[in-house]
């Protein structure tokens, strides 16, 4: 025995997942040898894995795309599909209210942050229909839902929520241009 490395592992004993623990001693020439049953973790992980592959199948067949704001941290997360409605790249571009901003078409961007301050004001239900310009220059409409969370002085912590492709809206882009010309215009 030359190394005082500890090394760790998983077996696999019938229906049961082991951790195991080597701890050598090369001066005592021995090996403590600590264990524990993971099988109910394992399970635990499998199925959360099961679920999110089923989240994440969901999303795509649907077009939407999820988000969360954590005001305490000003991290804000954004699943993959999150990412592809908005035209970026989640190995490149990063998931901030600054990425968002930056593809909302700039005549409703001001509505769309007052309808989420407005949100997280009142505590209601954010409800919110914009336009975003994809970096390929792709104009969509997006439906925007999320609810704010507050600790005990009433104060926002976090807001969650969704955002989705709005084909309908397609309708009345298209009428919009036949109306005003080339402008597209935001219809409530």
């Amino acid at each position: 025995m030359r190394s005082n490395e500890k090394i760790k592992f998983e077996v696999l004993l019938g229906d049961q997942t082991l951790s195991l623990l080597v701890v050598p001693f090369p001066e005592e020439r021995y090996v403590n040898i600590y264990g524990e049953d993971i099988t109910k973790r394992k399970g635990a992980e499998e199925a959360i894995h099961r679920l999110n592959v089923r989240f994440e199948m969901a999303q795509r067949a649907v077009g939407v795309g999820v988000w969360d704001w954590d005001f305490k941290t000003g991290k804000i997360e954004w699943t993959f599909e999150m990412f592809r409605l908005f035209g970026l790249n989640p190995q490149k571009d990063i998931a901030s209210f600054e990425s968002w901003n930056s593809v909302i078409h700039s005549e409703d961007r001001e509505i769309a942050n007052f309808k989420v301050n407005q949100a997280l004001k009142t505590h209601s239900f954010l409800n919110s229909e914009y336009r975003i310009v994809r970096p390929d220059g792709q104009m969509i409409w997006i439906s925007a839902l999320g609810q704010g969370e507050y600790d005990d002085q009433d104060r926002p912590i976090r807001m969650s929520g969704i955002c989705r492709y709005h084909p309908t809206q397609k309708g009345r882009i298209r009428k919009t241009r036949k109306r005003k010309g080339t402008r597209c215009h935001f219809l409530r």
